[in-house]
């Protein structure tokens, strides 16, 4: 099975970092009001970025650290994921992340 970790940008301009396995269905929840709780008091609008890995302890692993990034470094790897490599080295092998492309509408 295939997981992705995901960052959604919310209405407020804020990030919300999450994963799951089929990521479209995901953010409808999110924009349904159905996903978590921070997602249903900070609309989402799109997804920004997301990576896929194999391993569901992986996806944990990196939604993790990613979370842990302050709001600057997030927006930095948004527009350039393949910074995951310089600012989560010491942890995660980011060999296993595959970045992907999601098209969403506001």
């Amino acid at each position: 099975m295939t997981y992705y970790i995901y960052v959604l940008r919310c209405i407020d301009q804020s990030l919300y970092t999450g994963i799951t396995s089929d990521i479209q269905k995901r953010f409808e929840e999110h924009r349904s009001g159905k996903g978590a709780k921070y997602t249903r008091m900070h609309s989402p609008i799109k997804i920004e970025a997301a990576w896929s890995c194999k391993s569901r302890s992986d996806a944990l692993r990196l939604e993790y650290r990613i979370k842990q990034l302050s709001k600057k470094k997030k927006e930095m790897l948004i527009k350039d994921v393949s910074l995951l490599d310089n600012f989560l080295s010491d942890v995660v092998q980011c060999e296993i992340y595959k970045p992907c492309n999601f098209k969403t509408g506001t």
